[in-house]
Order: structure tokens, then sequence, then C-alpha cells
């Protein structure tokens, strides 16, 4: 995370998510699993950090890509947790 962040986005360093990947010899900033999972999850309540997340997701083809198998993945689990219900209450 930059030092920039933190002035602007205190509840992001007051978190601690971000995850730092190294790619040759530069080190990449990418959203966590975490931040990833709350934004998809809509329990970020920061219109702040709302924009910075979307703002990466809109630069970073690599958190895009697994935002999108996160998403992918919870529709899934929604859809198996939906049928479960309807064959135990007898609904089609």
């Amino acid at each position: 995370m930059l030092k920039g962040d933190c002035e602007l986005l205190p509840a992001l360093c007051h978190t601690g998510v971000k995850a730092k990947i190294r790619e040759g010899s530069m080190a990449v900033n990418h959203l966590s699993d975490e931040e990833l999972e709350r934004y998809l999850t809509g329990m970020i309540h920061h219109d702040a950090e709302v924009a910075y997340v979307e703002r990466h997701l809109f630069k970073c083809p690599d958190c895009e890509e697994r935002m999108k198998n996160m998403q992918d993945a919870l529709d899934a689990i929604q859809a198996g947790l939906r049928l479960d219900d309807e064959e135990t209450s007898g609904r089609p």
C-alpha cells in the first residue's frame, strides 16, 4: 500500500488487507481475497473504499479475473442453496 493510500483511505490502513505480490523486481499491489469478498458481498460501507476497489479493478485485469471467478463461485453456492431449499420444502 502506498503511503498516500493511508492519507486518503484510512479504513484500508486499519484493515491491513492489502496483498503484495512480487512480479520480477517490481512489487505490485493487488486486492486481497478478503477485499474482493467484502466488495462482492456488499460489506464495504465506506464510499472511499468502494471507489478504491473499483478503480483498482478497472486497471488490474488480474484482480478483475479473480473477482469474476469469486463471483461465479458465490453464484454457484447460492444456486445450490436455492435448489436444496426447493427440495426440502417441496416447492419447484
